[in-house]
């Protein structure tokens, strides 16, 4: 997952991700991320309205948590 996002101006720095991209750049379903998340499993989550975020920190954290892990899937 790119970190940066072009805009007329230059390249800007994203810090949060929607659940859907976190989902989609480790190749799984969103529910299945949800329940991740639900089961302490996935990655801490920020609520700002109805939106759930991933900070970009947490994001890297787990997912190389989940590289690294020698265990069953994920999924």
């Amino acid at each position: 997952m790119q970190a940066k996002q072009k805009t007329g101006h230059g390249a800007v720095e994203r810090n949060a991700y929607r659940v859907a991209e976190v989902a989609e750049s480790m190749s799984i379903g969103r529910s299945t991320l949800y329940k991740l998340i639900a089961e302490g499993r996935g990655p801490q989550t920020t609520k700002l309205g109805s939106a759930t975020l991933v900070m970009r920190e947490d994001f890297e954290s787990w997912r190389d948590q989940v590289r690294n892990a020698q265990g069953p899937r994920i999924g």
